[in-house]
């Protein structure tokens, strides 16, 4: 069973005899039309976080045995959707910051065995090490893998600096200066996975920086206010 509001997925999908229905989940009687206290598992996979939310309680207030599996966009979006009855939550910025660890562990040399059991941890942790990952003062340690005194932490780009802001990282010379590696940029709503040394940083930016922490630590003293 699939609830869908594209009325030309709906079309396509029953040309290929997919039983799909066309209709609103936030409504509770649509809910009730297609069944939904048959179901064994619901997905929702919509971007607008408030109408997730209310099909979340519709579901839950017309049965307790359907496994809601939500999409989000933001990692400080679980919560409520998990209080609210959903059993798994799953952000996109989850899904960003899993590919920025892999760059980082395959980059330092780690066996493919190895993480792909770290990331394995991870999802089994319910993403308890990624909580805090959008916070410009946050960072996580890579728990369960021979990597002493390294870390990824996430810093923001707060000074108006000409040695940092507007250049590349080449001409920055933040790895000779710090110690330190860029491994990704969130600028806006854009994460930026694929850094080069031509890549640029600007004020506002938030870095994932890979290093040991008093190398992050002195980078950070360079870059705030």
């Amino acid at each position: 069973m699939i609830l869908e509001l594209n009325p030309d997925t709906v079309r396509i999908e029953r040309e290929n005899n997919e039983p799909i229905f066309y209709g609103d989940a936030v409504q509770e009687n649509i809910l009730s039309h297609v069944g939904i206290h048959k179901a064994r598992v619901a997905v929702i996979a919509i971007s607008d976080p408030l109408a997730t939310k209310r099909i979340v309680v519709n579901i839950r207030s017309i049965t307790n045995k359907a496994f809601i599996i939500v999409r989000t966009r933001f990692i400080q979006e679980m919560e409520e959707n998990f209080k609210l009855g959903a059993d798994e939550v799953i952000p996109e910025e989850f899904e960003t910051a899993i590919e920025i660890f892999i760059r980082v562990l395959t980059k330092y040399l780690i066996p493919q065995d190895e993480i792909e059991n770290f990331v394995r941890g991870i999802r089994s942790d319910n993403y308890d090490m990624l909580r805090s990952l959008p916070s410009a003062s946050s960072s996580s340690s890579f728990r369960g893998l021979d990597l002493p005194d390294v870390e990824v932490a996430t810093l923001t780009v707060h000074r108006h600096k000409k040695s940092v802001v507007g250049k590349t990282l080449l001409d920055s010379g933040l790895r000779h200066r710090f110690g330190v590696t860029i491994v990704g940029i969130k600028r806006g709503e854009t994460i930026i996975n694929d850094i080069k040394a031509d890549t640029e940083m600007q004020q506002h930016d938030i870095l994932y920086v890979f290093g040991k922490s008093e190398d992050i630590l002195a980078f950070n003293d360079k870059i705030k206010i």
